[in-house]
């Protein structure tokens, strides 16, 4: 099970002196049953993923469904390769993440230390430029997760598209039976799956389709 997160402010006092590097595979996202959504990503998740909604304060969050039992997701390979034809967002933005904290009307960019990515200085991409300033990378990377804080209007779409993306729980049936192949793979179903990147499914009948 991936590992609880620990959230860091993002500060010149905390990091000026150290980097960070970017994520090869999605292992970090193994445990993620549940992951947010925004409306802007509906029109490329309805077709790779189901989608279902969960309480959050008041209101609710539109959630991708990895997986029908909790703490698992089957889009992640064993190996952490990224299995459906779809990377939400949320998982884009990572080890970063916008945080609003509950005395302050904006959100704070914060970073996952526990992620194994936050480094010592000269080992990976700084935090901030000789001058103080948030670096281009840290710049693109907020821009990445500002993106994820769009609220738009429109809950009927967002309720079509949840009925719609319903016919999409057979996913997670047909990736419960490719991650057992890939858990205990034999000779034939590792030629089989050699240059597996993902899969798609078909506008025709349904069915799934590696690529």
């Amino acid at each position: 099970m991936a590992q609880s997160p620990e959230l860091t402010v993002i500060s010149k006092e905390i990091f000026s002196g150290k980097a960070w590097r970017r994520y090869t595979g999605y292992a970090f996202a193994a445990g993620e049953t549940l992951i947010p959504l925004v409306v802007a990503e509906l029109a490329q998740a309805v077709p790779a993923m189901p989608l279902g909604f969960v309480q959050s304060g008041k209101g609710f969050q539109l959630v991708a469904v990895t997986s029908l039992q909790p703490g698992g997701n089957l889009f992640v390979a064993p190996d952490g390769r990224w299995l459906g034809a779809y990377v939400p967002a949320a998982l884009r933005g990572y080890p970063f993440r916008l945080v609003k904290p509950q005395d302050r009307a904006d959100s704070v960019l914060c970073i996952d230390e526990a992620s194994g990515l936050v480094v010592e200085g000269g080992q990976g991409e700084t935090f901030f430029d000789e001058d103080g300033r948030p670096s281009k990378a840290l710049r693109d990377a907020l821009e990445n997760e500002a993106f994820l804080t769009l609220r738009r209007s429109g809950a009927l779409p967002v309720a079509y598209a949840r009925l719609l993306s319903m016919n999409r729980l057979s996913v997670l049936q047909q990736l419960t039976q490719i991650q057992a192949k890939l858990k205990a793979p034999t000779p034939s179903v590792v030629k089989n799956l050699t240059g597996l990147k993902g899969f798609g499914l078909s506008q025709d009948d349904g069915t799934l389709k590696f690529h």
